[in-house]
């Protein structure tokens, strides 16, 4: 089964191809997440509206 590999979950990309175009997540403090996420395809981004705090880094890989 082809899967994307994310920290929390493994999810099929067909899944998700006409209703989802990307998945996102943050990480703080924890340089081992973040080498995993960037492993893993996601790329960081700032959102527009920041959900965690000041210094957390956000992540987000395209499903398309």
């Amino acid at each position: 089964m082809n899967t994307l590999s994310c920290p929390n979950a493994s999810i099929a990309p067909a899944q998700f191809e006409q209703k989802w175009d990307s998945i996102v997540s943050d990480t703080t403090d924890n340089p081992v997440s973040a080498n995993n996420f960037i492993q893993a395809g996601y790329r960081l981004y700032e959102p527009e509206v920041p959900w965690a705090w000041s210094h957390s880094l956000y992540w987000r890989r395209s499903l398309r």
